[in-house]
């Protein structure tokens, strides 16, 4: 719907009556504006090609070059790449493309661990080059799960269970993993700024809400939430020249009913302008917020409980595009060159987007 405003100069109106009329006027409008199903279903100027449907995979990726990329295909404990083939014999549980050797090409880094058919396997990372996989570190404990893996500054963080319901994060240094911090239900813990920012699922009682901080050398910042932090990331959202936090919190353990799948934007560089960017109605949690800049804005892909989004900034706030589904422990891999974008989905069958940039 498209509206007009019309200015006329009556010359011979006073001004009471002139001020009823502007006020009745900028009245009517708002109350329209609220109506308005642009915004209602703020809609974008994207359009994205169907997915592909490929073999079965629990994990899939594509690691790219300057010129070519190679894909990476987990399935039932076993590395398949370029017609080679590795039996890991544990479950994939994180999955990333980095070039952390600064070499020009990606690398696959692969997170494995415990699962139901392999309730034994220990913690483990593995590099996975065009020609080889070799593996990067192995640990064991009461339970050994990856809950989180992240390139940064050329080192790659690994956040993983260690005791009981303790969790720890940091990188690799010289082929050891090196925590910075231990916290209990710290599933996701990220580099960010000179700290890490730790989103926990829970509180330290029982079913209580978890919390997000900062740790930063000997001061820790709180930052408000609801419910329990399943996703972290960071990118200038607005392109303001400051970082801005990207958080799905909303989880409840009574996640059936009252946990919330949302996207919700901290504003840098104070983070107290605080923004929910979606609601994904069809899903009750958020497990990964990929940034990625696309037609010189912040894109986001949202890997939800039951569903893959890639969310697009409107003039009239975020289009929501659904891409596929994926299970909840499900693998989503965003890999961005000079000349293309490659989404992954895990599944049966796993999916494959690409868009030329």
């Amino acid at each position: 719907m498209v509206r007009y405003i019309v200015i006329i100069d009556w010359t011979d109106i006073t001004m009471p009556f002139l001020l009823i009329f502007t006020f009745a006027c900028q009245t009517n409008h708002q109350t329209e504006k609220l109506e308005d199903p642009l915004i209602t279903e703020k809609q974008g100027s994207l359009e994205l090609p169907k997915p592909t449907p490929l073999p079965p995979a629990d994990a899939l990726l594509h690691c790219q070059s300057s010129s070519s990329g190679f894909d990476v295909r987990v399935f039932e404990g076993q590395i398949l790449w370029n017609d080679r083939q590795l039996d890991i014999g544990a479950h994939i549980q994180a999955a990333i493309c980095a070039d952390l050797d600064q070499d020009g090409v990606e690398e696959a880094y692969l997170g494995f661990g415990m699962g139901r058919t392999n309730p034994k396997a220990d913690k483990q990372v593995w590099k996975v080059t065009q020609t080889e996989a070799k593996e990067v570190w192995r640990s064991s404990s009461a339970r050994n799960q990856i809950t989180n893996l992240q390139a940064h500054k050329n080192q790659l963080y690994i956040t993983a269970f260690t005791e009981g319901k303790t969790v720890a994060g940091g990188p690799i240094i010289d082929g050891n993993w090196t925590p910075i911090y231990s916290v209990p239900l710290a599933l996701k813990q990220v580099p960010f700024e000179d700290g890490m920012l730790i989103g926990r699922v829970y509180g330290d009682e029982p079913r209580a809400d978890g919390d997000l901080k900062k740790y930063a050398s000997n001061t820790i910042t709180e930052y408000p939430i609801q419910g329990g932090v399943r996703a972290i990331s960071s990118a200038d959202f607005n392109q303001d020249g400051n970082i801005d936090m990207l958080v799905s919190d909303g989880w409840n353990y009574q996640y059936g009913k009252h946990a919330k799948a949302r996207v919700r934007l901290y504003l840098g560089p104070d983070y107290t302008d605080i923004r929910t960017l979606v609601n994904l109605d069809d899903d009750y949690t958020v497990n990964e917020i990929i940034p990625f800049e696309y037609n010189q804005q912040v894109h986001l892909i949202a890997q939800a409980s039951h569903h893959v989004y890639w969310l697009e900034p409107t003039a009239f706030g975020i289009k929501v595009h659904e891409i596929g589904p994926i299970s909840e422990s499900g693998i989503t891999n965003l890999s961005v060159s000079g000349e293309k974008i490659v989404l992954s989905i895990s599944g049966n069958p796993s999916l494959r987007l690409e868009l030329s940039l």
